[in-house]
């Protein structure tokens, strides 16, 4: 890592456009690094690199110069291929260099080229702002002992940082197609040969054929040593460490959370198999987290580890180090990565074919952040499926999690990540999840519905009496559940892909008496209800923008011209700003504000032009006690008050494709949650227009917003794979 401190001083120098001609025909033979910048200057390096000094460095007239001072003078700047004292030496005799020098991209600042012990490494340098990144190729040659073995992997992606600590500050991590053959090429044969003895086993065949990846970690400032194997047959590797306990004659162990620690005590367990960097461990403890084997000298080093990786706060979810790891390569068969007060470093090395991949990365910002605003983990059998709800919990004051996975299974998650119960099903949910009282004895039921049927579930995860309940037909929308009088008796309303809306009663049964209206196109975003002048409207919005206004029974309440059309994004609202214009309120496709009347005519007015898929709200943003009117158009926010005054605006750096929404953190505190899946960030904006923008959100689902604890604390909860995130947002 020195060497590469020192060359991006030199490398800095240069930054003119390429030339056709080159001085490597006057590099010595013996070099041992070049460096030739993007203007054709060479610097030659030698054996005692390590021993050179640069005082100091210009430019001077296009010229690069440098003042170096080195013991045996084995640092050369050179600008002239006449000098006397490399003008006879001919670098391209040398056919692996000539080989690798193909190699190399065109229109970079320099050409990186370097003696390893194996041979020659050429590397293009890519200066990005305050950051350096280096790749390019390094010959394997069949004679080299150190990097032959790699010829016979293929790189395999860092699982480890998933499991590692947020404040990860070394890692040395090996991933192999065969890690047992990579390991048969370095061990200690003697060594292997007496555990094998001592122990009654084969180490090779009984455990690290079952690894996969091997990483030796240093966590926190006080860099406390922690092996992590990546298993792909945990059976195996737990029997394996379950026979080590026992020759060891240990059969005391602890639990934390969930997981079983154990502690051989004093031993030369890791240093004897894996040796090199794990040569200082002399204590083994350990525990099988999920896929990983985990080890460490004490077993608090392992509980340490255990929390932050069911809490979140690991590596591949914290901000610095995910921005760092966009320069780094996916898969690898070496990464060492290091963490410094005032950089980040990198060095990986991936085979192909009969040549090794080198990528090296430097970031001049500081060190990794140790902590990142997730408050729970939970993970899931399979990938999630959809939107995870935040729900109402009759067990205690705060709420749960309903979350759905891709094979059908359906959990509930409590305020803390615990996984309460979970249930398979037969089709993936169509609808949002309502929490409803059925039985009317302040018990909480889950409802919603799939394609084919109506689900009701318990707390318990056990279906409500006569639940499922079979749909004579195919649905095209989520279910809405009314309770009009507040009494319980809820009313579930759906469409089907016939365009027919049907009706039922919390039992199951469809509703006696209703008038199954047909929409005029398909109908996918669920039914409204408003109250207006002490009478029930149901909105039936179809995907052309098409709206039908009905009463209880299911006929049209209000007739309304076949060409009203409003924006297929915008709900309908009672109008409580001018009455009037008109009874109910919402935006037609144009973005005018569209008013409609209680006998069917129409009127608008102009807040501006959008594109049909703009999202409208009308809700209190300035908390005057009257509606503002609120239009988010793909990057664009406007917020107008009753007199079209602009309130607020905001352009976003990427399109926003989610329903803002207003969620309260105190009784008089409420916030504007505008929510970017593309960026990964959520803005809070208050009554003022004061924003606050939390990013580095990870996940590949929508969002659901709300407080968990019932208090001010704002929860994000959002999946990526298998995991599902709680995020607290400040």
């Amino acid at each position: 890592m020195r060497k590469w401190i020192l060359l991006i001083l030199l490398i800095s120098l240069f930054s003119c456009s390429r030339k056709e001609t080159s001085l490597l025909d006057a590099v010595p033979a013996n070099a041992e690094i070049i460096v030739e910048s993007s203007d054709s200057a060479i610097i030659v390096m030698f054996d005692s690199l390590l021993n050179a000094r640069i005082d100091r460095a210009m430019v001077n007239n296009g010229q690069p110069m440098a003042i170096v001072q080195s013991p045996d003078e084995s640092f050369y700047l050179l600008t002239n291929p006449t000098r006397k004292d490399v003008q006879e030496q001919k670098i391209y005799d040398d056919p692996d260099f000539a080989r690798l020098q193909k190699t190399l991209g065109q229109n970079v600042k320099a050409h990186l080229y370097y003696r390893h012990p194996e041979g020659w490494a050429m590397l293009d340098v890519l200066p990005e702002g305050k950051d350096l990144v280096m790749n390019g190729y390094a010959l394997a040659a069949d004679s080299a002992s150190a990097w032959r073995p790699l010829k016979y992997q293929l790189p395999v992606k860092n699982s480890v940082v998933n499991i590692l600590p947020s404040d990860t500050r070394y890692m040395y991590h090996l991933g192999m197609s065969d890690y047992a053959s990579y390991w048969e090429s370095f061990c200690d044969k003697e060594k292997i040969a007496a555990f094998n003895k001592k122990y009654g086993t084969d180490v090779e065949n009984k455990l690290l054929t079952f690894l996969s990846e091997v990483s030796f970690n240093k966590i926190g400032k006080s860099q406390r040593e922690v092996f992590v194997g990546r298993m792909n047959d945990p059976s195996a590797v737990i029997k394996f460490m379950e026979r080590m306990a026992s020759k060891a004659g240990i059969n005391a162990s602890q639990n934390c959370q969930g997981y079983t620690l154990y502690d051989l005590g004093k031993n030369s367990f890791t240093p004897d198999i894996f040796g090199g960097e794990f040569s200082n461990m002399k204590r083994c403890c350990y525990a099988i987290v999920d896929q990983y084997l985990v080890m460490a000298s004490s077993l608090e080093i392992i509980q340490e580890v255990i929390a932050c990786y069911r809490s979140g706060r690991t590596l591949d979810l914290n901000e610095g180090f995910r921005v760092f790891q966009q320069k780094m390569l996916e898969s690898a068969n070496i990464t060492k990565f290091e963490v410094f007060d005032d950089r980040k470093e990198a060095l990986q090395l991936a085979s192909s074919k009969d040549l090794v991949y080198v990528n090296q990365c430097i970031s001049k910002v500081g060190e990794v952040k140790s902590e990142n605003s997730i408050r729970w983990k939970a993970n899931l059998d399979a990938p999630l499926k959809g939107k995870p709800y935040i729900v109402d919990d009759h067990a205690n004051q705060n709420k749960s999690v309903v979350a759905f996975d891709n094979q059908n299974r359906m959990y509930l998650i409590d305020d803390e990540g615990n996984i309460l119960w979970k249930k398979q099903l037969d089709e993936a949910p169509l609808s949002e999840v309502f929490t409803v009282d059925a039985n009317n004895d302040n018990h909480r039921q889950f409802l919603f519905n799939t394609a084919h049927s109506l689900q009701l579930i318990d707390r318990e995860g056990n279906n409500v009496r006569g639940y499922p309940v079979r749909l004579p037909f195919e649905a095209s929308n989520g279910l809405a559940v009314f309770d009009y009088e507040g009494r319980k008796d809820y009313r579930i309303l759906l469409c089907g892909t016939d365009r027919l809306v049907y009706n039922y009663t919390i039992q199951g049964k469809e509703v006696e008496g209703w008038n199954h209206h047909r929409s005029e196109d398909l109908v996918t975003r669920p039914l409204q209800h408003i109250m207006a002048d002490d009478k029930d409207f149901l909105i039936v919005s179809d995907v052309n923008g098409g709206v039908r206004i009905l009463d209880r029974q299911g006929r049209i309440r209000i007739p309304l011209p076949s060409d009203m059309q409003k924006s297929p994004q915008a709900d309908i609202y009672a109008n409580a700003t001018n009455r009037k214009k008109g009874l109910f309120l919402t935006s037609d496709k144009e973005g005018k504000l569209l008013y409609v009347t209680a006998d069917g005519a129409l009127n608008r007015t102009d807040f501006g032009s959008y594109s049909p898929e703009h999202f409208f709200l009308y809700e209190d943003f300035n908390g005057d006690q009257d509606p503002d009117f609120i239009f988010l158009d793909q990057q664009d926010l406007h917020v107008f008050n009753k007199f079209r005054n602009e309130l607020f605006s905001c352009h976003f750096d990427v399109e926003i494709i989610t329903k803002p929404v207003f969620f309260n953190i105190t009784r008089n505190k409420r916030l504007l949650g505008v929510v970017s899946e593309k960026a990964r960030e959520i803005y809070l904006i208050d009554r003022k227009g004061n924003m606050i923008v939390n990013s580095g959100l990870v996940g590949e689902t929508p969002f659901a917003v709300g407080s968990l604890h019932n208090n001010h604390e704002i929860n994000l909860v959002t999946g990526v794979g298998n995991a599902l995130f709680n995020y607290v947002i400040n």
